[in-house]
């Protein structure tokens, strides 16, 4: 998901696309214990995800060894295809409705707004969701216990993390006075900037958040981010426009303390420190929802389940290449340093 290199993809994997007829043996692993459509249907069934990134989604990578860890076979059980928009929301509708024509069985949307264009595009398949903070708010659901419709999936507490997180950018430069908070206006969940204005207010910090419109303001906004007087920037999980890209780069280059909101930007792409879910583990952990869905159970009987997944992680050698201390606390207190 957070791949800000690779050419943007706007095609199913070529597995997605392998023609039924020439996959006609029953799933083992998933015709034994109910009769039901997925669970007898012959070949493969197909998962199709939507999300706004750019290339490769480690909630693919972690799906797919959660179903191998419960006994299905990768190709004979079941086959993962991605569309991406290359963080463009308004083009998530049409790709949602693509990927429904294209015959996937169970729909996966990651992030809220590509999992309400897939709301929109079909209210009889089943539709799972992840990195999504406020289900019952975007309509995707009528509660945690008993989603009541065709959507169910895994829920991240934004709001704590988003305490801890600020808490951890203030261990990693206590001195700062002016944090950047780039965003785009038109996906952040409102609630989030009074939020973190009060979190900053607190701590004795200016936030500076930026509206970034487009992926041109943004990547000419960060080029010249070094005539802004800012001690820090704060990422939450907004991929649009390429905001967390810019941002990753722009940190490394001037030397910028930068909190990430997931893993992956620390542990894979170089970013100092982050907090939050690993995507890679989310994925891992809605495999078990995708097998109630193979089992015959509704989305609408299927309670959403909280991410339980969350890990500090310190990139100890961007931290050498920055020239910033990071405090033995810290280091003690991180689940994963990168050396």
């Amino acid at each position: 998901m957070p791949n800000t290199k690779t050419n943007p993809t706007s095609t199913l994997t070529a597995a997605m696309v392998i023609c039924l007829s020439t996959l006609v043996s029953l799933m083992p692993s998933m015709a034994a214990a109910q009769s039901t459509a997925l669970s007898d249907k012959q070949g493969p069934v197909l998962i199709g995800i939507l999300t706004r990134a750019f290339g490769n989604v480690p909630m693919a990578d972690g799906l797919t060894l959660g179903l191998t860890e419960l006994g299905y076979d990768e190709f004979a059980d079941f086959v993962i295809g991605t569309r991406f928009t290359s963080g463009d929301n308004a083009a998530l509708p049409a790709v949602g409705k693509e990927l429904l024509m294209s015959g996937a069985d169970i729909l996966i949307g990651i992030g809220t707004a590509a999992t309400q264009a897939l709301s929109q595009a079909t209210d009889e398949k089943p539709i799972l969701f992840l990195s999504v903070s406020d289900p019952i708010g975007a309509s995707l659901v009528e509660s945690f216990a008993r989603p009541g419709g065709n959507v169910t999936g895994i829920v991240n507490d934004e709001t704590s993390l988003d305490i801890r997180r600020f808490e951890l950018f203030m261990s990693l430069a206590p001195h700062a006075k002016q944090i950047l908070y780039p965003l785009d206006k038109n996906s952040e969940d409102p609630s989030r900037l009074p939020r973190l204005q009060e979190l900053a207010k607190a701590n004795k910090v200016e936030l500076i958040d930026r509206h970034l419109e487009s992926m041109d303001a943004a990547e000419q906004y960060f080029n010249t981010i070094d005539h802004e007087p800012i001690d820090g920037i704060y990422m939450t999980s907004a991929i649009e426009n390429n905001i967390i890209g810019f941002a990753l780069d722009s940190a490394a280059k001037h030397g910028i303390p930068a909190v990430f909101p997931a893993s992956e930007y620390a542990a894979d792409l170089g970013g100092l420190a982050s907090y939050g879910s690993s995507y890679f583990e989310s994925g891992r952990q809605l495999a078990r929802l995708v097998q109630k869905i193979i089992n015959g159970q509704k989305p609408a009987n299927i309670p959403v389940e909280v991410d339980r997944f969350f890990e500090l992680v310190v990139n100890l050698k961007a931290a050498n290449d920055m020239g910033v201390q990071i405090s033995p606390e810290i280091l003690f207190k991180a689940d994963k340093v990168i050396r």
